[in-house]
C-alpha cells in the first residue's frame, strides 16, 4: 500500500474555509481509482495542525492522483490558507495487528537501535 501524508499549520483565521474545503475535496479524492481511504485528522492540542492521510493500492494510482485536479487544488488550498506544509510519500511493507508488531520489535538488536 502506497501513501502520503500532508501536515498542514493553518493560518488561524482560515481554518473554516480550510475544513470546508478538505470536507470537498476528500469526498471526491475517495472515487479515484485505487483510493483506499483519505482521511483529515487534527491535532487535539496544538489546534491549528492538521494532517491528510491519503492511501493507495498501488503507486501508479497515486501518481496519477498527483497528476489530477483534486490534488492540485489541495495544494493550492495549502498554499493559501497554512502558514506552512510539508507532503511526505511512504510505502507501507507489512501491515498486521498487534502480532506483528511484538514480531517487529522482537527482530530488532541493539545495534539497531544506535
Amino acid at each position: 500500500m502506497h501513501l502520503y501524508q500532508l501536515k498542514l499549520v493553518i493560518n488561524e483565521n482560515k481554518v473554516d474555509e480550510f475544513v470546508e474545503t478538505l470536507h470537498s475535496l476528500l469526498s471526491r479524492f475517495r472515487y479515484e481509482k485505487g483510493c483506499q481511504g483519505c482521511n483529515l485528522y487534527r491535532d487535539i492540542e496544538k489546534m491549528k495542525e492538521y494532517i491528510v492521510v491519503a492511501e493507495w493500492n498501488t503507486r501508479q494510482n497515486m501518481e496519477q492522483h498527483f497528476k489530477g485536479n483534486e490534488f492540485s487544488v489541495l495544494i493550492g488550498a495549502a498554499r493559501v490558507l497554512a502558514e506552512k506544509f510539508e507532503l511526505s510519500i511512504n510505502e507501507t511493507t507489512d501491515k498486521g495487528d498487534v502480532q506483528l508488531a511484538k514480531e517487529k520489535i522482537s527482530a530488532v538488536t541493539p545495534t539497531d537501535i544506535r
